[in-house]
C-alpha cells in the first residue's frame, strides 16, 4: 500500500527538477552519475586503509574499473522513458508515519534528484533486516512489484522490471553519493571509515569486472 504512494510521490516531482535543483537538491541524474562515481571513487584512501574494512588493492582496482560499466548502465536505464525524479535516500519505516490522513514521510536529509528506482535500495535492506530475511526469501520481491505499480503509466510491465534490474545494479552508487557527503560533515569520520569499501563490495558483487 505505501510503495505505490511514495511512487506518487515521486511522479509529482518530476516537472520540478529546476526548482528542486535551485534549492540545493544534489543532481545524481543518470547522465551526472558516472563522473560522480568516477570522483568518489577515486579517493584510494577512503577504501584502502589499516583495518578489517578496508577494500583489498585487487578490489579496489575492480571498483576503478566499474566507471565504463556504470556510464554504460546509466546509459541503458536512460534509454527507459521514466523520468528522473526526487529519491528519498533513506526511505525505511522510521521515516515514515501513519496518520488519520495517510503517509507522511519525513526526514529528507538524503534526498538527491537521481533515477527513481534508487529508492528501493534502502527500503529493501530495511526490510531485510527487520524481518530477518535472506536474499532468496520468498515473498522478497513483493516490493519492487508493489513499488513498480505506480510506474505502470510510463512504460509496460517488461520495460519496467527491465530498467529496475538495471537500477538495482548501480544504486549502491547513489548510497555511497550521500554517504561520502555525510562523512565529510561528520565530526567523526573514522567511525563512518568501513561504510565505502562495504557499499562498494555490494556494487562488486552485482557487477563483474
Amino acid at each position: 500500500r505505501l510503495l505505490p504512494r511514495y511512487a506518487a510521490v515521486q511522479k509529482a516531482t518530476a516537472k520540478d527538477r529546476e526548482r528542486l535543483l535551485g534549492l540545493g537538491l544534489p543532481d545524481r541524474s543518470p547522465a551526472k552519475l558516472p563522473a560522480l562515481f568516477d570522483a568518489v571513487t577515486a579517493d584510494v584512501s577512503r577504501y584502502l586503509f589499516d583495518g578489517e574494512a578496508a577494500l583489498s588493492e585487487g578490489d579496489y582496482g575492480r571498483l576503478r574499473a566499474l566507471v565504463p560499466v556504470i556510464a554504460q548502465v546509466m546509459a541503458d536505464l536512460a534509454a527507459y522513458p521514466i523520468p528522473a525524479a526526487v529519491n528519498h535516500g533513506d526511505l525505511h519505516d522510521g521515516n515514515i508515519f501513519l496518520t488519520d490522513d495517510g503517509y507522511v514521510f519525513i526526514d529528507w536529509g538524503d534526498a538527491s534528484w537521481s533515477h527513481p528506482f534508487f529508492s528501493l535500495r534502502t527500503s529493501t535492506v530495511s526490510a531485510e533486516i527487520r524481518f530477518d530475511l535472506d536474499e532468496d526469501a520468498p515473498g522478497r520481491d513483493r516490493l519492487p512489484d508493489a513499488y513498480l505499480l505506480g510506474w505502470r503509466d510510463y512504460a509496460s510491465e517488461t520495460d519496467l522490471e527491465a530498467a529496475f534490474g538495471l537500477a538495482r545494479r548501480t544504486w549502491a552508487v547513489g548510497s555511497m553519493l550521500s554517504w561520502a557527503q555525510a562523512i565529510v560533515a561528520s565530526t567523526n569520520p573514522d567511525d563512518y571509515a568501513h561504510v565505502l569499501p562495504s557499499l562498494a563490495r555490494e556494487l562488486l558483487a552485482v557487477n563483474r569486472v
